[in-house]
């Protein structure tokens, strides 16, 4: 084909276009003077409000977990010499569970022996408490009182003689100070040498410090007697309690401490006779169901307040999700709300289930380094596909279904004014009216609305060439989906 002929072909192609377009204006304006849409109205997309069935939900996950647990305890305390049985294994009860050492008794035996010698002291402290004293322990007791009472006498007559003492040391510092006075008058009229009048001044300086002295020894002397009146009187108590030993509150305290004593390790020891009666070597299931926890390993000390294993019913129906509700959306689900499972471990499978409990309170948990506040529920489900304990899964929990809600495309919605939502209505004269509405939940391509009825005209994409009162042309009309 020549070079001429190709320009006359593609000459043609661009006439034939422009000829399409001119008719298609042309037809849409006859189309458009004929409906009645004004000249310059703006090019939207319009759809018909529609109902639909909206159904709001929650979508959390969870773990697979036991409705019925049993924690199965030691029944004696001893070392574990072998267990026959692993986590995950199913027994039945009477089951061999694990088998303790057969030297475990000899612990039991030993402790007896332990708490015997203990026991024979507390009696014989007891013992010694009871015995009452011999001639010889009252005959010191009273000579001690003696002994007190004969110092005591000594040291009042010593006191006495001090005080005279110190009278007298008055007196003679009385003397001293009277003649320094009389001795200074000749001194200051010149009648007295200064070494002359000082010997009158050392003489009051003596009187002084002998009389310090007196009262020093009277107050060593008085402290003395005070120590004395209360060794005797401690030395009176003393042989009160040996005479009267039920009348003592010393005695009588140190009595029943030994008698409690003695009562406390005689308990031990029944309690221990008791263990030793009813010591097993073999620990069997006392029930049956699938072991998920296993606490106990070979080699170690059972102890009877710590469980060795955990067994659970694991059949379909005795199963239930335990789901994390985030804080916010915790309120929304209430018990009875049906729930879906889904997850990996079901594969393109689900399970229905339904909330039978919601914790009364919230828990702190932290996933990737993420902290929030979650609600726990409980979801019983019929475990026919093979779900086990520990499984993850997911789980949409409904929280409310809007029958035949009013929806509009998602698209059509907008925001402002502090929040408020709105939607751009098409009257019948082509202009547009901002209607304010309520947002209820999304479903698909459209979302759930209020203040908008089923059949009036929405303008899908919102434009800032939209606006209350602007005339729209619909292009493509469609109804919602």
């Amino acid at each position: 084909m020549t070079k001429k002929k190709k320009l006359i072909i593609a000459g043609s192609i661009v006439v034939l276009i422009i000829l399409l377009v001119v008719m298609s204006t042309l037809n849409e304006r006859r189309a458009e003077k004929a409906s009645g849409i004004p000249k310059n109205a703006f090019p939207v997309e319009i759809q018909d409000a529609a109902t639909d069935t909206i159904v709001s939900k929650v979508s959390v996950t969870g773990t697979v977990d036991v409705v019925n647990e049993t924690q199965m305890f030691p029944s004696v305390s001893a070392t574990v010499e072998q267990v026959f049985v692993k986590q995950g294994d199913k027994v039945n009860a009477g089951d061999l569970i694990l088998k303790y050492k057969e030297d475990s008794l000899d612990d039991y035996r030993s402790q007896m022996s332990d708490l015997e010698l203990q026991l024979d002291a507390a009696k014989l402290s007891l013992q010694q408490l009871s015995i009452p004293p011999s001639e010889v322990e009252v005959l010191a007791a009273k000579n001690e009182i003696r002994t007190a009472e004969s110092a005591i006498t000594d040291t009042t007559a010593q006191i006495e003689k001090a005080q005279e003492n110190i009278g007298t040391l008055e007196e003679t510092l009385s003397k001293a100070n009277n003649k320094y006075n009389e001795m200074k008058q000749l001194y200051d009229a010149g009648a007295l040498s200064k070494n002359d009048f000082d010997v009158y001044g050392d003489d009051v300086t003596k009187a002084k410090n002998d009389l310090r002295s007196g009262n020093l020894s009277k107050e060593s002397l008085v402290r003395s007697l005070s120590d004395l009146e209360d060794t005797l009187e401690f030395n009176k108590k003393k042989y009160d309690a040996m005479i009267n030993p039920a009348n003592d509150e010393n005695v009588k305290n140190s009595l029943e401490r030994a008698r409690i004593n003695a009562s406390q390790i005689q308990l031990k020891i029944d309690e221990l006779q008791k263990k030793i009666d009813t010591f097993v070597y073999d620990e069997t299931a006392k029930t049956g169901g699938t072991i998920i926890s296993l606490d106990v390993h070979e080699g170690e000390l059972a102890d009877k307040n710590t469980p060795l294993l955990t067994i659970a019913d694991t059949d379909a129906g005795n199963l239930k999700i335990t789901a994390s509700i985030p804080e916010a959306d915790a309120a929304n689900v209430k018990v009875g709300a049906e729930a879906t499972i889904t997850g990996t471990a079901l594969g393109t499978a689900s399970v229905k289930g339904n909330v039978t409990k919601i914790y009364p309170y919230a828990e702190t948990t932290t996933i990737n380094q993420v902290t929030e506040k979650v609600v726990r529920a409980e979801i019983p489900f019929d475990n026919k596909i093979g779900l086990i304990v520990g499984n993850t899964v997911d789980v949409d929990i409904i929280t409310r279904i809007y029958e035949d809600a009013v929806v509009v495309p998602i698209t059509a919605t907008f925001s402002e004014n502090g929040g408020k939502d709105f939607v751009y209505i098409m009257k019948e004269d082509y202009s547009v009216e901002k209607r304010e509405i309520t947002l209820l939940d999304y479903t698909g391509l459209n979302i759930g609305v209020t203040g908008v009825n089923a059949g009036e005209k929405v303008v899908v994409t919102t434009s800032p060439q939209v606006r209350e009162g602007t005339y729209v042309r619909p292009i493509t009309p469609t109804k919602a989906r």
